[in-house]
């Protein structure tokens, strides 16, 4: 949950340091790319969580245009 004023597509610390340590797991747990990795990480975070807001305005937009709730696909 986000505070008023916050952005909600800017990505929480935990998630972009869960997302850094899969980037470094996976390069081979290179030593001194943390700061690529974090930067990387927080940069993919931030992409995902701005997509998935937009995907659920797309959905309460389109709900909204037609009156009924849209097929989510799954």
């Amino acid at each position: 949950m986000t505070e008023p004023g916050q952005n909600s597509a800017r990505p929480q610390a935990d998630e972009v340091a869960a997302r850094a340590y899969q980037i470094w797991d996976h390069e081979g747990r290179p030593d001194g790319h943390d700061v690529d990795h974090w930067l990387q990480a927080r940069t993919g975070v931030a992409v995902g969580a701005g997509a998935k807001e937009a995907r659920a305005q797309g959905l309460t937009q389109t709900a909204s245009r037609t009156g009924r709730a849209p097929e989510v696909p799954g």
